[in-house]
């Protein structure tokens, strides 16, 4: 089945949440319905989840086009929901959602929908409640509800359900594994789902689903919702969140489309070669307990770096010639369509490079990036100044600020007001050309030897990704500057205790690193960063119960989904299937 297909249902917990978990999970779920029904007087009728995700390498590159390699978690958000409204919204032809959280702490609201009819017969939707500031959890439940009404409620006749919710979370906000995408996803679900654009009934051999909504389609809608509140993401979180499978990491490529395609880490081989054993890694997460604000310091952060890579590959590619401006307008290339035409990708996508391709191209590159935009100390290091840029880009300085300044609200101030774009564009190409290496690695099998391109020294496959994950952070550190100092000292206390590779996974300045280690090495390594003399810092005087959630193993889990209808999910201490149907939403298929 491929990603352009609609979305299906499974039937059980275990095909969500790893078997250890189930229980565990079911209790979860119990929770949020007895809650739910305490809070509206009815039953739900459907729970639906979306993960959170690790990123194992590939950072800050999907908003370039370039692919990366995720993974879903076990942490997700729940939202349970009912249909069931007997209260009037008092609102023509229009709907209500009325939002509340288990946490006290994120204080619901409701919010209302209004039509607006236009001559032509059909119709548009203004979302109204919550702050729409950034950083309102709200925001993200109003954002996805404009987005549903207005691709798929357009009509005359179109009439939108009003609806119950109450959310539950356990994702820690601000971590780096994404709570933001996996919120947007699950709202965009409970939307979808209580206006029947999805179907609730498991999708059988002789049939198909009958919903609307396609894989594709939903990833899509979640970055549209994002950037409505001021996040210019590019498609990773939301495609991990979405697609993933239980057992396996995700590489997700966007040229010529989104496509996806499950991939293994490699093994640790030993023993002798007639008496071989293999030993699994596993994936530690560890937060630095400081949090990033992913829409709250955007304009400094996240978005002044998309912006830093745009402009960038406006300059780089008018110097290599392949800006291709014209009656149609100003071109305006991400760095992956630079290195495409560099390589002789054509402007219609006709033709698209293969992964050696790309490949080579990027360490052709490489050299021009220096040419270009570090011809000397002060751009590679210092940077250039707004009015310096538009005569580099080709442009006016009105054309510059139209076409790029304008678009993406940035604050380049704590930056003495420069764009570093020989440091960030050379992340970019590095960073993809790890990502590369490391998805090779993981089709080629485990076990198999390397070369390190070094006095002839030998690498296994593991010693080769556990050195691109820690180049991969160093670049995160120096040239893409999205780290900071207590992701620094936890990346080095993790290395110390034996991790195969670290890195900080998620958009950076705060939030968690993801270290691998042998599966054997797991209790030793948890115990050794957490220790209070030898470990993190930050950890020292904090409970083993506090520590169980901020330090873990996890697997790769399934991506979004849900259950419908019935009722306690665990019971007796044990797993009962509900008779309902499961909901669910599972993401099989490679390829648009």
């Amino acid at each position: 089945m491929a990603t352009n297909a609609p979305v299906t249902a499974y039937k059980a917990l275990n095909e969500i949440y790893p078997q250890e978990s189930v229980l565990q999970q079911g209790e979860r779920w119990n929770d949020l319905a007895t809650r739910f029904q305490e809070e509206f007087g009815e039953k739900p009728e459907h729970v639906v989840r979306a993960p959170g995700r690790i990123n194992l390498i590939g950072e800050h590159i999907d908003y370039c086009l370039f692919g990366v390699m995720p993974a879903a978690v076990e942490m997700d958000c729940l939202i349970a929901l009912s249909t069931n409204i007997t209260t009037s919204s008092n609102l023509d032809d229009g709907c209500s959602v009325v939002i509340t959280n288990l946490d006290p702490s994120w204080p619901g609201t409701t919010l209302y929908a209004r039509r607006s009819e236009s001559g032509s017969g059909s119709v548009s939707w203004e979302v109204e409640g919550g702050s729409g500031k950034r950083g309102d959890w709200v925001a993200y439940l109003g954002s996805a509800l404009d987005c549903v009404l207005n691709k798929y409620l357009t009509t005359s006749e179109a009439r939108p359900t009003s609806l119950k919710m109450m959310i539950t979370g356990s994702i820690p906000p601000g971590s780096g594994l994404s709570s933001s995408a996996a919120l947007i996803v699950a709202a965009l679900l409970a939307i979808l789902l209580g206006n029947g654009l999805v179907s609730a009934t498991p999708a059988t051999s002789e049939s198909t689903s009958a919903s609307q909504v396609k894989n594709s389609d939903l990833v899509q809608m979640a970055r549209e919702a994002e950037a409505k509140i001021g996040v210019n993401s590019g498609g990773m979180d939301q495609s991990a969140s979405v697609l993933s499978r239980v057992g396996a990491g995700l590489y997700v490529s966007f040229v010529p489309e989104l496509g996806v395609e499950m991939v293994q880490l490699p093994s640790i081989s030993t023993g002798a070669d007639s008496d071989v054993e293999e030993e699994k890694l596993v994936m530690v997460i560890a937060n630095s307990l400081t949090k990033h604000d992913l829409a709250g310091g955007a304009t400094k952060q996240y978005n002044l770096r998309v912006m830093e890579t745009l402009i960038g590959a406006r300059v780089l590619g008018r110097a290599l010639g392949v800006i291709q401006d014209g009656e149609k307008g100003v071109e305006k290339l991400q760095l992956r369509q630079v290195v495409g035409r560099f390589a002789g990708e054509q402007r219609d996508s006709s033709s698209v490079i293969s992964p050696d391709e790309l490949e080579s191209a990027l360490e052709k590159i490489l050299p021009e990036v220096d040419r270009v935009l570090g011809p000397d100390a002060e751009s590679r290091d210092v940077g250039h100044l707004p009015e310096g840029l538009a005569g580099l880009t080709g442009l006016s300085d009105e054309a510059f600020e139209r076409v790029f300044l304008s678009t993406i609200e940035v604050d380049t101030s704590d930056q003495g007001g420069r764009f570093l774009l020989y440091k960030r564009v050379r992340h970019v190409f590095e960073e993809a050309l790890r990502v590369l290496q490391v998805v090779r690695i993981c089709r080629g099998g485990s076990g198999t030897k390397a070369n390190a391109g070094g006095g002839g020294k030998k690498e296994t496959d593991v010693e080769i990704v556990g050195r691109l994950m820690n180049e991969s952070h160093a670049s995160c550190r120096d040239l893409y500057e999205c780290s900071n100092d207590e992701l620094n000292e936890l990346v080095d206390v993790c290395r110390r205790a034996g991790s195969v590779g670290s890195r900080l996974s998620g958009a950076g300045w705060g939030g968690c690193v993801v270290s691998l280690i042998p599966a054997s090495l797991e209790q030793q390594f948890i115990a050794q960063i957490t220790d209070e003399r030898e470990g993190y810092s930050a950890y020292r005087g904090l409970g083993k119960k506090e520590l169980e959630k901020i330090v873990f193993k996890t697997v790769p889990g399934s991506g979004a989904g849900g259950e419908s209808r019935n009722w306690p999910w665990i019971s007796s201490r044990r797993v009962e299937r509900a008779d309902g149907a499961w909901f669910g939403i599972v993401f099989q298929v490679m390829k648009l």
